[in-house]
């Protein structure tokens, strides 16, 4: 998308919704990606992923080894935390817990760049797509 934009829904009656435009920013590039957690906004800008509440605040952001190139669906950790996974023009595959400081949940270091991540519903298993267009299926436990 060119730009997000965060609404506030409400209800004015029975038969009405309304909704008010809390927050906008422009996506500056066709490859910034985004991810929608169930309490929070992520979107990445080149090598940053910024952190957004629902109400449009910005919690947080943080700088990444490399521009992102792709998130993938979030999953719930066995610890019951929300998590991304994100694929890196470096090579690198890193699941981080969605929080304020996106700590890092484990890290894979590979020597192409990743265009796409799939994971299985409970994360045992995922696959990785390369720039060289190869596909890798690992299990979680082992990596």
């Amino acid at each position: 998308p060119d730009k997000v934009f965060i609404y506030e829904l409400g209800m004015d009656d029975n038969t009405r919704i309304s909704s008010k435009c809390i927050h906008s920013f422009a996506m500056t590039r066709a490859d910034d990606c985004f991810h929608l957690s169930s309490k929070e906004l992520v979107v990445s800008k080149d090598d940053r992923l910024l952190l957004f509440s629902f109400e449009g605040n910005m919690l947080v952001e943080c700088t990444l080894k490399s521009r992102v190139n792709c998130i993938s669906a979030g999953v719930i950790t066995k610890k019951g935390m929300a998590s991304i996974t994100v694929g890196l023009e470096n090579g690198d595959v890193l699941n981080l817990l969605v929080r304020p400081t996106f700590p890092v949940d484990f890290e894979l270091q590979r020597t192409h760049g990743v265009s796409e991540i799939i994971q299985s519903p409970n994360q045992a298993v995922f696959a990785v797509i390369d720039d060289e267009r190869t596909l890798y299926v690992y299990h979680g436990s082992t990596r």
